[in-house]
C-alpha cells in the first residue's frame, strides 16, 4: 500500500512539474535566419578582433518586426550595432504564425582578411 500511494505521488509530482516548465524556444525558421542575416551584413564599424560574438533574444510583434529584447556580448559597440541594425526592423507580413513568440540566436561576426 505505501508503496501504491509512493508511486502515485511520485507520478502527479512529475506531472505537475512538467506543466510548471515555461515553453521552449520554437525552433528559427530559416527565412527569418536569412533575413536577420542581410540586416546584420555590412558593419558600420571596424572589427579589430578576428572574431566577435552575442546572443541576441528577440520576439516579433504583430506588424512582423523584430523586437529585441537583450544582447549579450563582451563588446558593447556589437551589442549597439545589433539593436540599431535589428530592432523595430519589418521582415514577416504582419499576422504571422510566429508572432509574440521568444526566439534566442547566436550571432558572429568574423573579420575578414
Amino acid at each position: 500500500m505505501k508503496k501504491t500511494v509512493l508511486v502515485i505521488m511520485i507520478v502527479i509530482l512529475g506531472a505537475v512539474s512538467s506543466f510548471a516548465k515555461p515553453p521552449k524556444d520554437l525552433p528559427l525558421n530559416k527565412k527569418l535566419r536569412t533575413a536577420i542575416e542581410k540586416l546584420l551584413s555590412q558593419p558600420d564599424f571596424s572589427v579589430d578582433q578576428i572574431e566577435m560574438s552575442a546572443v541576441v533574444e528577440f520576439i516579433l510583434n504583430e506588424n512582423g518586426e523584430i523586437v529585441v529584447l537583450t544582447v549579450k556580448s563582451k563588446e558593447a559597440i556589437l551589442e549597439h550595432f545589433i539593436k540599431t541594425r535589428l530592432n523595430y526592423q519589418s521582415i514577416l507580413p504582419s499576422q504571422t504564425v510566429l508572432t509574440r513568440n521568444r526566439f534566442v540566436i547566436p550571432v558572429k561576426l568574423i573579420k575578414r582578411a
